[in-house]
């Protein structure tokens, strides 16, 4: 079969949506967070720039201080250093390959409309882009609501409303004049064709590298 780049990339970009009850990737963590379900988990690494897996405590657990815990991890290589089988625990991948999210990728920005609450954060931008890529670049941000130059109901000219909900939606969405909102890009499909090739030329040196090595190691 005639394999060209493009589709080895897609195979090897590919995301993965399975949950592996019964499985601990070990180590790796960089944060934590408190979570019904192993989906919520799940839903926060993706929603989390730098999560590329996740371990999740289930309320069975043996341990109840552990219970409900959703760990978000990384790696250098974005793979798990371990894999531990254990009881009462799930553990899977971040969905940002497969550009989801709770409000899917949503590139336009809305005028006049605003999405009043849920309200993390307030910062100064210069215009609805510099908002957006502020609230994509925070963690927990997943919509926001920009008060533009025009805005003469107050001081808050310029002022970029974070938030973020339950549901990753607006709560509710108001017409409002002189106001622009919109979502966090982190669910978009934003890797560049290079970036791709040259993370895939990167991975198959250290591939190759291994085969040739006479140990097996054990990652970190």
């Amino acid at each position: 079969m005639d394999c060209d780049e493009q589709s080895i990339l897609s195979h090897v970009f590919a995301c993965f949506k399975s949950i592996y009850d019964g499985l601990d990737f070990p180590g790796n963590d960089f944060h934590h967070s408190v979570v019904e379900d192993e989906q919520s988990c799940q839903r926060k690494c993706t929603e989390e720039p730098d999560c590329q897996f996740f371990t999740f405590v289930k309320g069975e657990f043996h341990n109840q201080n552990q219970r409900y815990i959703c760990y978000h991890k990384k790696s250098e290589r974005g793979t798990p250093s371990r894999i531990n089988i254990l009881q009462n625990v799930v553990s899977g991948f971040s969905l940002r390959e497969c550009g989801d999210n709770n409000s899917g990728c949503v590139c336009d920005l809305v005028s006049n409309v605003d999405f009043p609450g849920n309200d993390i954060e307030s910062v100064l931008a210069p215009d609805a882009n510099y908002c957006r890529k502020v609230c994509t670049e925070m963690s927990q941000c997943q919509f926001f609501t920009f008060l533009t130059r025009d805005w003469n109901t107050d001081d808050r000219r310029f002022y970029c409303y974070l938030k973020m909900s339950a549901s990753g939606e607006p709560t509710v969405e108001t017409d409002l004049h002189n106001v622009v909102s919109g979502y966090s890009l982190k669910g978009c499909r934003t890797r560049s064709w290079v970036s791709a090739r040259n993370n895939y030329n990167s991975l198959m040196n250290t591939t190759n590298s291994e085969l040739n090595s006479p140990n097996i190691s054990n990652g970190e």
